[in-house]
């Protein structure tokens, strides 16, 4: 049993970094949401491998100990409340850390993508579904106010995307908040 679960936690290892290669070379990724539960899956098996390694003691015990240790750290961090330990919490929670889906409609996605504990506002990732699992990006766009995705629309004019949104502002002169609408027309990148 314990070979099993060993290989499974390496072999789901293994397709995690092969997507991340495929995300970061070619822009193409698995749906968000399996990745997610692929990582969930790695946490659960590395937590049930490390009990089954400590005794008696293993040097992979080690490498497993990452699984256990990270939930302690960020409760610890949730308790202190803390920078530093909000820190070492984040480069903890990394790996795990995945972005879920705001905005999609029946072709696309839009993520709000989340790089880090120090990371600034509001960079979203567009996305489109191919073949029921995959996902192709296709723009990463940083607008420097927080948009209501919700009441967003996201359309498809002869391969042009226009993202129509609201976002809200403040008007110094009338000394008051107001909705704003904007646009933003974004070009795929073609494939070469």
């Amino acid at each position: 049993m314990k070979k099993i679960i060993t290989r499974i936690h390496f072999y789901l290892l293994a397709l995690i970094i092969l997507n991340f290669t495929s995300k970061w070379i070619f822009d193409f990724t698995l749906n968000l949401n399996i990745i997610f539960t692929i990582k969930v899956l790695i946490i659960i098996t590395g937590i049930i491998l490390f009990f089954s390694n400590v005794k008696p003691f293993k040097i992979i015990g080690i490498y497993f100990s990452y699984y256990v240790l990270s939930p302690i750290i960020l409760i610890f961090a949730w308790l202190t409340d803390g920078l530093i330990i909000g820190i070492i919490a984040s480069l903890f929670l990394y790996p795990v850390q995945t972005d879920f889906a705001e905005y999609q409609n029946k072709n696309f996605k839009i993520y709000e993508k989340h790089k880090g504990f120090l990371d600034g506002c509001c960079t979203y990732l567009i996305t489109e579904k191919q073949l029921i699992i995959f996902e192709k990006k296709i723009k990463e766009i940083n607008i420097n106010q927080k948009i209501d995705l919700e009441k967003s629309k996201l359309t498809n004019e002869n391969g042009i995307l226009k993202l129509k949104y609201q976002y809200e502002d403040y008007d110094y002169k009338l000394e008051r908040t107001i909705k704003v609408d904007s646009t933003i027309v974004i070009r795929p990148k073609k494939l070469l």
